[in-house]
């Protein structure tokens, strides 16, 4: 049974990088999924558009802002405080900044063909006991996934509950998920018993058959599946240069161009001679020293081995204590 069919049921973090990268981070709300061949979420908060050539992201102030996607120029930015979730016809869909927890969420259609004006807004209850927040803490977190099956878009709501001292009970649900249907102007709410079984199958690495063959590291896919990042640790490692990145093309297995990172896989995409990536937050110690770097995306140009751009974007992630 196809997923239209089943829909027709329907009733109506930081990581830390200590002179050295860590293997992978998180794979799963961060990592997204593809929503088509020329929009997709590049990470939680980052849409892009190749057709248009921009990228949207909600900023370190967590405003919405577009940007020329080959070189991280800024085009624009609202006023609207959110995080981009998906493209329909030239509209942005945003999860809004409602500073406080809600038991609603609201979502803001963004009109792309004028700079980001407000198009639409969607105002959506959750069930009983889920409240939407837009940054992670110990009294709960609230993420959206956005998923594309049958050219249906869904977005998949995980809620986790407060931490306390029984949070690992049995009997206290410690995560909540459900499933919403985006029909143009409102949700429709889906059951999981009705989602496919790989409705979340989005792999980062590549076929074993589509493989770059004789090369000695890890291998990982770009975001629109059209490259293949060889990772392997430096012989001789250093301050933010401890993996050697060798980056591919998918189809003729040509090589695209080479650079060094602090970690051995982030997300990332090629544009002719540009790579743009996002490099997680870390710490650095040096010299006695501290600095943190924050998360960020960085425009990396193989042709003149150099970095053209770097824009600081949203972080969510709780870093805080935990309660008792």
């Amino acid at each position: 049974m196809v997923f239209n069919e089943l829909i027709s049921k329907c009733k109506t973090k930081w990581l830390i990088v200590l002179l050295i990268g860590f293997f992978i981070q998180e794979l799963s709300v961060s990592q997204g999924s593809s929503l088509s061949k020329t929009n997709f979420q590049f990470r939680d908060g980052v849409v892009l558009d190749t057709k248009r050539n921009e990228i949207y992201i909600s900023n370190a102030e967590a405003f919405v802002e577009g940007l020329d996607l080959t070189s991280g120029e800024k085009k624009w930015t609202s006023k609207l405080s959110g995080r981009p979730l998906f493209i329909k016809n030239d509209i942005l869909f945003v999860q809004v900044n409602k500073k406080r927890p809600s038991p609603e969420l609201e979502i803001i259609g963004l009109n792309l063909n004028r700079q980001g004006a407000i198009e639409s807004t969607i105002l959506e209850k959750m069930p009983k006991g889920v409240m939407v927040r837009f940054m992670d803490s110990p009294e709960g977190s609230f993420h959206l996934i956005p998923r594309s099956i049958d050219s249906e878009i869904i977005l998949e709501w995980i809620y986790r509950y407060p931490i306390s001292g029984d949070y690992l009970s049995d009997e206290k649900p410690q995560v909540e998920r459900g499933f919403l249907l985006f029909n143009g102007d409102s949700f429709d709410d889906i059951k999981s018993s009705d989602m496919p079984k790989n409705y979340n199958y989005n792999p980062i690495i590549p076929a074993k058959g589509s493989r770059v063959q004789n090369e000695k590291g890890q291998q990982f896919l770009s975001k629109d599946k059209t490259s293949i990042l060889v990772s392997s640790f430096s012989s001789k490692p250093g301050i933010e240069r401890n993996y050697n990145w060798r980056i591919y093309d998918r189809r003729t297995k040509k090589t695209k161009g080479m650079l060094k990172s602090n970690v051995s896989y982030a997300p990332f995409i090629v544009r002719k001679s540009i790579v743009i990536f996002e490099k997680p937050a870390y710490v650095l110690f040096e010299k006695e020293k501290t600095t943190n770097y924050p998360l960020q995306l960085v425009w990396y140009d193989f042709n003149r081995k150099k970095i053209l751009n770097s824009v600081y974007i949203l972080d969510d992630t709780y870093r805080g204590p935990t309660p008792p």
